[in-house]
């Protein structure tokens, strides 16, 4: 099968590698038909910049959407032509896997079936999504997912401020969802280029992160100070700076990795505040994610040109435009199979 490898730090191919092998009983086969671009995550596996170590060579993806193929014996859960969310290619030999959504074929573990059985497992369980289900739109699942469970794990809600730093795909997300638990000033502060699609996400204020009078300009923008604070991209230095714009009581949390985990806050002389874990319950926000998919308000085409899918094999094109901001969106759909 063909699948897009990160053979070594900075080269990203698409070429043949084994066909994953339905051995597990709880385990179904799925043909990969799209899948979604991570700027954060996929350029940090690319560039070898996460905080732990990449098993090189390994199969990029982690937001794609298969069909099943072919169900073994105990995978009672899922049923030929099924789409679900999120296969990925296990025991390839001599290839490590970082999630691997972007292969020809993966594989999902029925981890229902197997609780069921009296298993002990912690696994969650790969979504079936309705029928009708746009696989294309559907590869925004994990991003909006992850970001609607992050914001209400949080703590916004009706009436609060929040100020986002970043303004990415996660960014976006954070809006939105910000915007439909009620929050009433949401703040960005991000590439201009992405002015336009934030105040869709619900943004009410955006600056520019290059900025020379960035502090001031969110300053003035919450005037009475911000209850809660999200580092979208990892950057340290720019969390520290907006300590001194929250008001006591805040929330702060750091979702992104551009930093590692090399990143210290420097609280003294600045407001009280409590530190988000980011422990969030991703699984559960899916019900709510696919109903405002279904009923129009949430339209992947603000994140990624999804009508458009690019080739498998032009992935590594899709990353170099998408870090050098050559695009549109903040995210671009792949297609891997048909």
């Amino acid at each position: 099968m063909r699948a897009a490898i990160v053979e070594s730090p900075g080269n990203l191919v698409v070429r043949d590698i084994p066909d994953p092998i339905l051995e597990d009983a709880y385990q179904a086969k799925c043909e990969i038909l799209f899948g979604a671009t991570c700027t954060g995550t996929d350029l940090h596996i690319i560039s070898n910049s996460l905080p732990w170590e990449t098993p090189y060579p390994c199969v990029l993806g982690h937001e794609s959407i298969g069909r099943v193929i072919e169900a073994n014996t105990k995978a009672r859960h899922y049923k030929t032509g099924d789409l679900v969310q999120i296969p990925a290619i296990t025991h390839i030999p001599d290839i490590g896997s970082s999630w691997g959504g972007f292969a020809e074929f993966a594989l999902i573990t029925d981890f229902e079936t197997m609780r069921s059985d009296g298993l002990d497992t912690a696994g969650a369980n790969a979504r079936v999504l309705p029928p009708g289900t746009d696989p294309a739109a559907a590869t925004m699942l994990l991003t909006w997912c992850e970001g609607f469970a992050y914001i209400k794990s949080m703590g916004i809600e009706r009436g609060t401020s929040c100020l986002l730093l970043g303004s990415g795909g996660n960014g976006l997300t954070f809006a939105t969802a910000a915007r439909a638990r009620g929050a009433e000033n949401i703040v960005m502060a991000g590439n201009p280029s992405r002015d336009a699609a934030a105040r869709v996400a619900g943004v009410t204020t955006f600056v520019d992160y290059r900025s020379e009078e960035l502090m001031e300009l969110l300053k003035q923008a919450c005037p009475d100070g911000y209850n809660f604070v999200v580092d979208v991209v990892g950057a340290g230095d720019l969390l520290n700076d907006s300590l001194d714009l929250i008001r006591d009581g805040a929330t702060i949390g750091a979702y992104g990795l551009d930093d590692g985990f090399d990143s210290v806050l420097m609280p003294w002389n600045k407001p009280s505040f409590r530190w988000f874990s980011g422990d969030k319950d991703t699984a559960g926000a899916i019900d709510d994610v696919l109903g405002m998919m279904q009923d129009g308000s949430l339209d992947a085409g603000h994140w990624m040109d999804y009508r458009h899918p690019r080739p498998l094999e032009e992935i590594a094109q899709v990353y170099e435009e998408l870090r050098e901001r050559a695009t549109p969106h903040p995210k671009a759909v792949i297609r891997v199979r048909g």
